[in-house]
């Protein structure tokens, strides 16, 4: 029988206290209230050495907002995909890049006990979270790393995952910000390991398919409109080799010269 990942997460929600449900009027005040708490500055309009002083700043309010119900189901679809991938494939190590609080990385965790899962943030207020997180559930098969996306190695990790993720954790403010952090996600992976983004809108992950090929990455399938699901689109991607300084140099150039 199938696994009903949607109902297994939406059960280890409400058992962390993270959702309510819509039913109630109290869920919303609740969650209007923690909104406006972190809306002052979400993060996004951040300089990156300003990133880890800001999420340490907000970290516990961070891990007891209380989640939008369409950002649950983004997450939802996010997780369900990441699990069926580790469920049906040889998985051995995983990976999750921008952790956060550690809600995600622990559901699989708790799932997958056979599993060694890595999961790293900036922010150590957001790591010491995650470690009491994976504590309280009697998590022994997760280690938390504070290091930005443009750090990561395999040395870091222990060697190459068979899956890296990301959900919600690309923040950057220029091309080249950018291809440093994708330089970092794809450097973990192993060949013909995937990859699963979860990132704002369905045009962006569309132009991370061309980007991939920079990073010689393929995109598994279009991403059809019953994939995006407000705020957050999901996509996939399978690495076929690793790329070398020099390769990444020229697809860069040829990239470059196209656009001319």
């Amino acid at each position: 029988m199938k696994t009903d990942w949607r109902a297994r997460l939406k059960a280890y929600h409400l058992q962390q206290g993270v959702y309510a449900g819509t039913d109630s009027e109290e869920y919303q005040q609740q969650h209007s209230a923690a909104m406006e708490k972190l809306r002052s500055n979400r993060g996004n309009t951040l300089k990156p050495e300003d990133f880890e002083r800001h999420y340490d700043a907000i970290a516990e309010d961070y891990a007891k907002y209380l989640l939008d119900p369409e950002y649950v189901e983004s997450i939802s679809s996010a997780i369900k995909r990441i699990a069926e991938i580790t469920e049906g494939q040889k998985i051995v190590r995983v990976h999750e890049a921008g952790c956060g609080a550690g809600l995600d990385v622990c559901f699989l965790a708790v799932h997958f006990p056979e599993i060694e899962f890595t999961a790293s943030d900036i922010s150590e207020g957001m790591l010491e979270i995650a470690r009491r997180r994976a504590d309280s559930l009697g998590i022994r098969n997760t280690r938390f790393l504070k290091v930005a996306h443009e750090n990561l190695t395999p040395e870091l990790l222990g060697g190459q995952v068979d899956l890296c993720f990301a959900i919600g954790a690309l923040f950057y403010h220029s091309e080249e910000e950018f291809m440093t952090h994708m330089w970092g996600l794809t450097s973990v992976i192993n060949p013909q390991g995937k990859l699963v983004l979860c990132t704002p809108g369905g045009e962006y992950l569309n132009a991370l398919a061309t980007v991939m090929w920079i990073f010689n990455c393929t995109f598994d399938g279009e991403i059809k409109d019953s994939d995006i699901v407000s705020p957050l689109g999901i996509g996939t991607f399978t690495k076929t080799s690793d790329s070398d300084a020099k390769t990444v140099a020229m697809r860069l150039a040829l990239q470059s010269q196209e656009r001319w």
